[in-house]
C-alpha cells in the first residue's frame, strides 16, 4: 500500500527568511532565520520515499492553523491541472503537489513524500545544523530511553509483545503534551438571559486526547494522565497542574474542557465550545498534586511552588459545596442535606460533567437526585487538600482563612457520613445514587446486579 505523506512548516511573524535544499541522500534542509528564534535548520530525512515534492506559498498568520484545509485545496487545484493538460494521468500521481512555485518570501513551505508502506521518516530541528544528531550517535538516548521505561514500568517479567505495547502508549500520552493560547467560550447570563461571551486570552500547557485532531485539555483526564507523566516527568507533570490551578476563577470554577484559541476550536464541534460556569468536573488533579507533594516535600523549591497552589484547589472545592449541593427530600430519612451533592448538567443518558459521562443513572434527572461519586470526590479532595496543608506545614496559614466555609475536616466528616448513612443500601449491598420516583418515594439507583 501507498502513503502519501504530508509536512508543511510555516512562519506567523513578521520578520523571517526561509530556503529549502533537497539532495540525492533522500534528505531535506530547511534552513532560515525568524526574529523569535534567530537562525534554525529543519532536517527531513526520508530514506524510504518513492516520491517527493515541495511547494511554497504565502499564507495569513491568522490562517495558518487552517493548513490542512489550504493543503487540501492546493492538491485540488494540482489535480484539476492535470485533468485537464494531461493524458494517460495515472491515479497515484493525480494527487501530488505541483511543481515549485515561485513566490517571493514565502513563509510555508510544504513538503510531499510517498511511500510505500511501512516507512521510516525523521525529522530534526535545531538552532545551528552542527547540533545535529546523527543516527549514528542515537545509541546512548535510545538505551537510555530503555532503562528509564523499565524502572518506570518496574513489572519483573513481561511479554515482549506487551512491553512494546506499553512504550507506544507511554510515547503517545507524552506526545499528547501540547500547549495552546487563545480565548475560550463561556456562557453568562445577563438580566436571566444566557448569551455566550470570550474570555481574556490564556495560555495552558496540558495533555490531550491527540495534539491533532483534540488539542483540548480536559480535566478529568488530566488528573490521571499526570499520574503516569508525573512518574516519567515530575516537572512537566507540576507545570501542567500549576497551568490547571491558573485556570480556576475567582468563584472557584474552572472549566471542565479548556479550549484555548481559534486552532483547538477548529478540532472541536461547534456545541462543545462554550464552557457553563454552572457545571463542574471532578477535582481529579488533586490526585497527583499529592503523590507530588509526597516525593518532593523534602526539596524547597518544588515544594514552595506546590504550595502556592494548593489555596486555588480549596477554592474549588468550596465552589462545589455552594453550587453542587444535594437537596434533601422530605421523604429521605435524612437528619440533614450536609454532605449530599448532585451533579449539575445531566441529561437523561449522559452525566459529563461527573468525568463517568455515559454510565447509568436514574432514569430521570430531577433535583433531588443525590450522586455517590460526587460525595465521595469531596470527601477525597477535602481529605487531600487537609493533609497538604499539614505535610506543607500551611495549616496555620493565615491567607486560608479568608476562604470562607466549613473547615475541611467538616467538609469530609459530613460526606462520610452521607456516604454512610444516605447512600449505603444494605439490602443490595452497595452504595447507590439516590433519587425520588414519580410516586414520590425515595429510591436506589442500583446499576452493580
Amino acid at each position: 500500500m501507498q502513503v502519501s505523506w504530508m509536512h508543511y512548516a510555516a512562519y506567523n511573524g513578521a520578520e523571517y527568511a526561509m530556503n529549502t535544499k533537497s539532495n540525492n541522500n533522500h534528505e531535506t534542509l530547511l534552513r532560515g532565520w525568524t526574529s523569535d528564534t534567530g537562525e534554525f535548520t529543519l532536517r527531513i530525512s526520508y530514506p524510504d520515499a518513492r516520491t517527493m515534492r515541495q511547494s511554497s506559498m504565502i499564507v495569513e498568520p491568522s490562517n495558518q492553523w487552517r493548513m490542512k484545509e489550504i493543503i487540501s485545496a492546493e492538491l485540488g487545484q494540482c489535480a484539476a491541472t492535470r485533468v485537464e493538460h494531461e493524458k494517460d494521468l495515472s491515479p497515484a500521481n493525480l494527487f501530488l503537489l505541483c511543481n515549485p512555485s515561485t513566490v517571493t518570501a514565502p513563509n510555508a513551505l510544504l513538503t510531499q513524500l510517498v511511500f510505500d508502506s511501512p516507512f521510516k521518516v525523521e525529522i530534526e530541528y535545531d538552532g545551528r545544523l552542527e547540533n545535529f544528531r546523527t543516527l549514528g550517535n542515537r545509541s546512548p538516548l535510545l538505551n537510555d530511553f530503555e532503562s528509564r521505561f523499565d524502572e518506570f514500568l518496574s513489572v519483573p517479567q513481561i511479554d515482549l509483545d506487551t512491553k512494546n505495547m506499553s512504550k507506544v502508549a507511554l510515547s503517545n500520552l507524552l506526545g499528547g503534551i501540547g500547549y495552546s493560547y487563545g480565548r475560550g467560550v463561556v456562557y453568562e447570563w445577563v438580566d436571566g438571559i444566557r448569551r455566550l461571551k470570550e474570555t481574556e486570552p490564556f495560555e495552558l500547557l496540558t495533555d490531550t486526547p491527540s495534539r491533532a485532531t483534540s488539542p483540548c485539555g480536559f480535566l478529568w483526564d488530566s488528573g490521571f494522565d499526570s499520574l503516569v507523566i508525573q512518574k516519567w516527568n515530575p516537572h512537566i507533570s507540576l507545570r501542567i497542574i500549576a497551568n490547571w490551578a491558573e485556570r480556576i476563577d475567582q468563584n472557584g470554577w474552572m472549566a471542565r474542557e479548556q479550549i484555548a484559541g481559534e486552532e483547538a476550536r477548529g478540532q472541536v464541534p461547534i456545541d462543545h465550545w462554550p464552557q457553563n460556569p454552572k457545571f463542574g468536573n471532578p477535582p481529579s488533579l488533586l490526585l497527583p498534586l499529592y503523590e507530588l507533594v509526597l516525593a518532593f516535600n523534602k526539596d524547597p523549591e518544588t515544594s514552595d511552588s506546590i504550595t502556592l497552589l494548593l489555596p486555588h484547589f480549596e477554592r474549588n472545592l468550596r465552589w462545589f459545596t455552594r453550587t453542587q449541593h444535594g437537596n434533601l427530600h422530605p421523604a429521605l430519612e435524612a437528619q440533614s442535606s450536609a454532605g449530599l451533592y448532585r451533579w449539575r448538567g445531566r441529561s437523561k443518558h449522559y452525566t459529563l460533567t461527573s468525568g463517568l459521562e455515559d454510565y447509568p443513572r436514574g432514569t430521570t434527572p430531577n433535583e433531588y437526585e443525590l450522586h455517590v461519586d460526587l460525595a465521595a470526590w469531596m470527601a477525597f479532595a477535602a481529605r487531600t487538600l487537609r493533609r497538604l496543608r499539614e505535610i506543607t506545614g500551611t495549616a496555620g496559614d493565615v491567607s486560608w482563612t479568608r476562604l470562607a466555609g466549613a473547615p475541611l475536616a467538616q467538609i469530609e466528616e459530613d460526606a462520610m457520613r452521607a456516604i454512610e448513612n444516605v447512600h449505603w443500601n444494605e439490602r443490595a449491598g452497595c452504595y447507590q445514587d439516590r433519587t425520588i420516583d414519580q410516586e414520590g418515594r425515595p429510591r436506589g439507583i442500583c446499576h452493580a446486579l
